[in-house]
């Protein structure tokens, strides 16, 4: 009889094992999807970082040339003023004269 309840009592733990045993199974495969779907967001917010990053570079870049080249043509145009304003006061000296 003794033997028979340690049997049972062994058949109850050993069930009561598979069961947890399938419990963490299935839990080691549910952390194992979200570390895979964490991963995968994390691949696409990097790389839309990336993506993000090289409009702006590319943005920066033509903003700067932009920039040079309006100053260029704030440099001619008060050069331009500048000779003008040299020419119109020669003018009027000798108109003076």
């Amino acid at each position: 009889m003794i033997g028979f309840r340690k049997e049972k009592k062994f058949k109850l733990q050993e069930a009561e094992l598979r069961e947890k045993d399938i419990l963490i199974q299935d839990n080691l495969i549910k952390f194992s999807t979200f570390l895979q779907q964490q991963e995968m967001r994390k691949k696409k917010e990097m790389d839309q970082t990336e993506n993000e990053l090289k409009v702006s570079n590319n943005f920066n870049a033509n903003l700067s040339r932009k920039l040079s080249h309006l100053k260029g043509i704030l440099k001619r145009k008060s050069i331009y003023s500048q000779f003008t304003r040299r020419k119109q006061k020669k003018l009027r000296k000798r108109s003076k004269v």
